[in-house]
C-alpha cells in the first residue's frame, strides 16, 4: 500500500498579504543554521534539505533571494513557509493558490510536493500475526 500525500507550500510574503486565507495551514520557520546528524551546528549552506525543499539553493529560489559571495550570515534566518497537506488537491484549489501567488506579486512562492510516504508491504502486515 502506498500512502500518497500532497503538500502545498506557500511563502510568508503571500501569507502577509492576506492571513485569513491560511486558517488550516501550519507554519515552519528556518534559521541561520541547522543541526546535522552528528549533533553539530552547521551553516545552512551545508544543509541537505527537508520535507519541503531539497537544499539551500531551492529555498533561496523559492523566496527570490539572490546568493552573494562571502555572506556573514545565512539568508535563511527568519524565512517562513505555510503548508497544508492533502490526500488530493483538486485543480480548482491548485489554480486558486497559483493565481493568488501571482496576484500578490510572488509567483515563485508556491510549491506543490507530492510524496508517496513509506511503501508498506501489505502481505507482511496480513501475515505477521498468523
Amino acid at each position: 500500500m502506498i500512502d500518497k500525500k500532497i503538500t502545498l507550500i506557500i511563502g510568508n510574503d503571500i501569507y502577509n498579504q492576506n492571513p485569513r486565507l491560511f486558517d488550516h495551514f501550519k507554519c515552519h520557520e528556518y534559521d541561520a543554521f541547522f543541526i546535522d546528524e552528528f549533533g553539530s551546528k552547521r551553516n545552512m549552506e551545508y544543509w541537505s534539505g527537508d520535507k519541503f525543499f531539497g537544499n539551500y539553493m531551492e529555498i533561496l529560489y523559492f523566496f527570490g533571494i539572490e546568493e552573494e559571495e562571502e555572506e556573514e550570515s545565512s539568508k535563511c534566518k527568519d524565512l517562513k513557509i505555510w503548508f497544508k497537506e492533502y490526500r488530493t488537491l483538486n485543480e480548482k484549489e491548485k489554480n486558486f493558490w497559483i493565481e493568488t501567488a501571482e496576484d500578490f506579486g510572488y509567483p515563485k512562492q508556491i510549491k506543490i510536493n507530492t510524496s508517496f510516504g513509506e511503501v508498506k508491504d501489505f502481505e507482511y502486515d496480513e501475515l505477521k500475526d498468523l
